[in-house]
């Protein structure tokens, strides 16, 4: 899949009122604004997102003078969410506010996928592990810290048509579910 040709953020699936997704949007709507003079335009997906009405009327009040670069589905098949998540530039994590340990499988799809991931906020727990290990992964817990990770990402995309990754391919392989399974079967031949 070749990717989209204006710079691509996407979150993909539900999301829950504990995920402070606002860090994210207002970073989103500065760079907006800057895209605007500058000239290199920016859209989120939310594919899935309209499945949960209130959740999307979250985003869309929230967006609503900036309607035009956000786009939310209702559910689509799988392929097509791997389709627009493949062609990204940036895959979009946001961990549970005051809450540890909620990796969902969304992170392991993304890893897969070997695509960078901006996890906003952070959760100093799981998630921070696995963006990091993995190398695939950039965290802010500020509307400042996010909008710079994406000002760059955004850069280097319109400057040189790269996105830069220091993934680590053997933590991402770790991962994998061949991997995961020859663990779970070592753990449960250590049961008999």
């Amino acid at each position: 899949e070749s990717l989209y040709d204006i710079f691509t953020i996407t979150y993909n699936g539900t999301l829950y009122k504990t995920q402070p997704i606002e860090i994210f949007l207002d970073a989103i709507k500065l760079l907006i604004d800057e895209s605007m003079e500058n000239g290199n335009p920016i859209q989120v997906f939310f594919p899935g997102l309209g499945y949960s009405v209130q959740q999307a009327d979250r985003v869309n009040k929230y967006m609503s003078d900036y309607s035009k670069h956000i786009k939310i589905t209702d559910r689509i098949t799988k392929k097509e969410v791997m389709e627009i998540q493949s062609r990204s530039h940036l895959l979009l994590m946001i961990a549970h506010h005051g809450i540890k340990g909620i990796p969902s499988s969304k992170i392991f799809e993304y890893i897969g996928l070997r695509k960078n991931i901006l996890l906003t906020p952070t959760d100093n727990d799981v998630l921070e592990h696995l963006v990091k290990s993995t190398g695939l992964g950039y965290s802010g817990n500020s509307v400042k810290e996010v909008y710079e990770i994406i000002k760059v990402q955004m850069n280097n995309w319109y400057t040189n048509h790269t996105i830069k990754t220091n993934k680590v391919e053997k933590e991402i392989l770790n991962y994998s579910r061949k991997e995961q399974s020859k663990k779970l079967a070592f753990l449960l031949n250590k049961l008999n």
